[in-house]
């Protein structure tokens, strides 16, 4: 029995880790899309998965692979700008204050050879600049690339929900307009009586 048990709770568990790791991404678009509950979209996952997984596993793919070219390209376009700014801000400023703002950098604060180097207070002043600059660049970068993932979530979960439930792309569940009956009267119920009051 307990032979029995452990293999159908490892056959359980390969099935559930699997699905999980294949199709778990599928539940924060489900809820987003369709306004529904954690149930649903855990439900909905399992239904895709077993509808086909080489289908899932085929748009995911073509939808990973999709960011990362997206995300390679951005990248490749912020280390040219970087490039690029440094350049510059050679021709600007000098190589001299430039190499000193980078050995600023390099030592994340004041180098040892501080004096030797003539780092004055307009050198850590640049190295700062720079820095903040190459950060935000890193940081819209890193932005780009969580907008681009959720994106394709999104995109992935419409076009299995299209493929499966026959559902279009364009029909995204949302409110009713005016937010739905707020109170008893809009919602149909009659008055009767009140409490201290008599009855009408």
């Amino acid at each position: 029995v307990v032979v029995v048990v452990v293999a159908a709770l490892a056959f359980v568990g390969v099935v559930i880790g699997s699905v999980a790791l294949l199709a778990g991404f599928l539940t924060a678009p489900t809820i987003a899309c369709e306004d529904s509950d954690a149930f649903d979209a855990v439900s909905r996952t399992f239904t895709y998965a077993g509808a086909g997984l080489p289908r899932l596993v085929s748009v995911r793919l073509r939808f990973a692979f999709g960011v990362l070219l997206g995300a390679a390209w951005r990248a490749l376009r912020t280390a040219l700008v970087i490039v690029l700014g440094l350049f510059l801000l050679r021709v600007g400023a000098g190589d001299g204050a430039v190499d000193r703002a980078l050995a600023v950098l390099a030592s994340m604060g004041e180098p040892p050879d501080a004096a030797r180097l003539g780092i004055t207070l307009g050198d850590q002043v640049l190295a700062g600049v720079m820095a903040l600059a190459v950060a935000g660049l890193v940081l819209l970068w890193l932005a780009d690339l969580v907008s681009r993932v959720a994106c394709a979530r999104a995109a992935v979960y419409l076009i299995l929900r299209r493929d499966i439930d026959g559902v279009p792309i364009d029909r995204i569940r949302t409110q009713p307009e005016g937010g739905g009956p707020l109170t008893a009267e809009g919602a149909g119920f009659v008055e009767v009586s009140r409490v201290g009051e008599p009855a009408s």
